[in-house]
């Protein structure tokens, strides 16, 4: 399967942008053809002074980005795998 990448930016407040971003099934409503969607996060960084430079260059900022993502999947799988608590009315 081929991945393409694009990136947009949204005039729009970023809560706003995830929390309908995160409605999958609303994208009929502005996609055609949508066999399969993954979510992305994408992290910006841009190294300021002397240390964060050095630190960009030996890769310190990809290792702490890398073990960022693992934490939240392990947070948010956590969430979502637990038994629910209560009962739904």
């Amino acid at each position: 399967m081929e991945r393409i990448e694009k990136t947009i930016e949204v005039d729009c407040p970023v809560h706003t942008v995830y929390n309908q971003w995160t409605q999958f099934e609303d994208f009929p409503k502005f996609m055609t053809g949508v066999k399969d969607v993954r979510q992305l996060l994408v992290m910006s960084y841009e190294p300021e002074g002397v240390i964060e430079n050095v630190g960009d260059a030996i890769g310190a900022f990809s290792s702490k980005v890398e073990a960022s993502v693992e934490g939240f999947k392990h947070f948010i799988e956590a969430r979502v795998l637990k038994p629910a608590r209560g009962a739904v009315k």
